[in-house]
């Protein structure tokens, strides 16, 4: 149901949809939904649903391949949480950004350090730390590290959630990259398989 224009709860309806959106892996829709809260927030003057909106669009535009306009939107999401003080925030997009830097460079050893640095920070989010485990779980496979990769790939195990198809693809593919490393041709066609379904 369509809320009034100048309903205060209109934004976050929008916002809603757009993470829906994101984590059954609908980028293209969560980018439209995403856009339209972003507009939202900007006209209510709403600082903290500009961080929100920034920061998950900069990760739907990451999975579509949109990499330096996710990082963009993620150090806009970044410098608002500094503004309005949320340092939770502002750790756990940090976070978003060294896991995108160890994807685009796993070889890449300051990346990989900051990133195992950063994972052990308690007060990180679920999902953050869950998606950083499988960044470390895949740079180590291509690293031919497999035991840094098996103890990522253990780790990120860990944060099973069952309505997040993004997370399982995701999931899937550092299990196939282990065990592609491994010579376990039978184990990595399985895991892929399983990340195509």
């Amino acid at each position: 149901t369509a809320l009034p224009v100048d309903d205060g709860l209109r934004y976050y309806r929008l916002h809603a949809r757009a993470f829906v959106a994101y984590f059954r892996g609908r980028m293209a829709r969560s980018i439209r939904l995403g856009r339209r809260a972003l507009r939202v927030a900007i006209a209510d003057d709403n600082a903290f649903g500009q961080l929100l909106s920034n920061d998950l669009l900069g990760h739907a535009c990451v999975h579509l391949g949109m990499v330096r306009r996710g990082q963009r939107l993620l150090d806009g999401a970044a410098l608002l949480a500094a503004e309005l003080g949320l340092s939770h925030n502002r750790l756990n997009v940090l976070a978003a950004q060294h896991i995108i830097a160890v994807g685009a460079a796993p070889d890449d050893d300051d990346a990989v350090a900051s990133l195992t640095r950063l994972l052990r920070e308690p007060s990180l989010g679920f999902f953050t730390r869950r998606h950083g485990h499988i960044a470390l779980a895949i740079a180590g496979a291509l690293r031919g590290d497999l035991v840094m990769a098996d103890d990522a790939r253990r780790a990120a195990a860990g944060f099973a959630v069952l309505a997040d198809s993004r997370g399982k693809v995701r999931t899937r593919c550092a299990e196939a990259c282990v065990a592609a490393v491994r010579g376990e041709r039978e184990a990595a066609s399985r895991a892929f398989a399983a990340a195509l379904r």
